[in-house]
């Protein structure tokens, strides 16, 4: 029967998505792939904007947590520590487990490391 489901989606044009129903994609699942596809192709100003908006609409999506990493991560990219390592704290502090968590730890260890969090008004060396 799920061989048959599967089946019938593919040939429909449906794909199974990251979180495994298959059928048409909801807009919110298009919507992170296009904030994704943004931060892939190194537009993070863009991307963040995409991030910032899917997270407002979809707080509670299971895409929420790789959403808000990769908010963080655009933030990173432009040299923008501040919200960067906000998001980055806001998965530790609203998740326990799982890979975007662990991955959020690491990026936070690297900031605080490198001491990239400066006071306003001071330059960067």
């Amino acid at each position: 029967m799920c061989a048959m489901a599967l089946m019938a989606g593919i040939v429909s044009g449906c794909r199974t998505t990251e979180l495994g129903q298959l059928g048409k994609e909801p807009k919110s699942i298009v919507h992170y792939d296009g904030a994704k596809a943004l931060h892939m192709a190194a537009n993070h100003r863009q991307a963040a904007m995409e991030f910032e908006r899917f997270l407002s609409r979809n707080s509670k999506s299971p895409l929420a947590p790789a959403a808000r990493y990769y908010l963080a991560r655009s933030y990173q990219a432009m040299n923008d520590f501040g919200p960067a390592r906000t998001n980055f704290q806001e998965l530790l502090d609203n998740y326990d487990t799982g890979i975007w968590v662990d991955l959020a730890r690491w990026e936070l260890k690297k900031i605080d490391a490198s001491k990239i969090i400066r006071p306003a008004g001071t330059a960067q060396k």
